[in-house]
């Protein structure tokens, strides 16, 4: 019963659709144990559960990410302002679904920018999860913030938050970019950031101030053999 000794357990009574924040759906998979240069994910949708779980990009990652050896992968959603209240005043963070860890304790934090409405959530999720609102105040021990989705098309409103833009289909983004994070563990922040500049398909604004004509959208070419999770997450409620 570890649930039980989580501080956050006993606001459930005291928010709507408490079913929200306790993690557990059909398909979920347990957490791996990964060596020192592992790498670990936190997927994290700037809206409610109800929307997230609806969306099947977090489905697809999901299943992706964790078919990686070396790499984990939680979720995390925007509280209900209620929620986002009680957080605040207990002093609590922000945690992921399955393994209820702080966002600031994963080694990468990965937004989808959907829509526009949903870029003040994202600094919610921020401020809640402890870690840095602006990028260039970030330590080397915070996570690596990157975001995809239809609006890293347009990243410069939210470039001062954002590390790294994903421009394009994130199952072409994401092995190429956990590799080189875990082959760069210990390395200093701006170091790795150099790095990621290098490759295709991602935008690191405090590397490159204003967006190189280089940087082109990675898409899937072959769907007939893109992958495809064989299974669901499906909510309890």
């Amino acid at each position: 019963m570890e649930e039980l000794q989580d501080p956050r357990f006993r606001l459930l009574s005291q928010v709507k659709r408490p079913a929200r924040y306790i993690g557990s759906e059909v398909g979920t998979l347990p957490p791996k144990e990964l060596g020192s240069d592992g790498v670990t994910v936190c997927l994290a949708f700037p809206d409610t559960y109800e929307l997230g779980m609806s969306y099947l990009g977090f489905q697809i990652f999901y299943r992706l990410i964790k078919s990686i050896p070396f790499a984990d992968v939680d979720r995390a959603y925007a509280p209900w302002p209620d929620m986002e209240k009680l957080l605040r005043a207990e002093g609590l963070p922000l945690c992921s679904s399955e393994w209820g860890l702080s966002l600031k304790a994963f080694d990468v934090l990965a937004f989808t920018l959907q829509y526009e409405l949903t870029a003040t959530n994202i600094l919610t999720m921020l401020a809640l999860g402890g870690i840095p609102l602006h990028s260039d105040e970030r330590r080397d021990e915070d996570p690596i913030v990157i975001a995809g989705g239809p609006g890293a098309f347009v990243p410069e409103p939210l470039a001062p938050f954002i590390d790294v833009f994903c421009v394009g289909d994130g199952e072409v983004l994401f092995p190429p970019l956990l590799e080189l994070l875990r082959g760069t563990k210990g390395m200093r922040r701006d170091e790795r950031l150099n790095l990621i500049a290098g490759l295709a398909g991602l935008y690191v604004p405090g590397v490159t101030p204003v967006v190189p004509s280089s940087v082109k959208r990675q898409i899937v070419m072959d769907l007939e053999n893109a992958f495809y999770p064989d299974s669901m997450l499906v909510p309890l409620t």
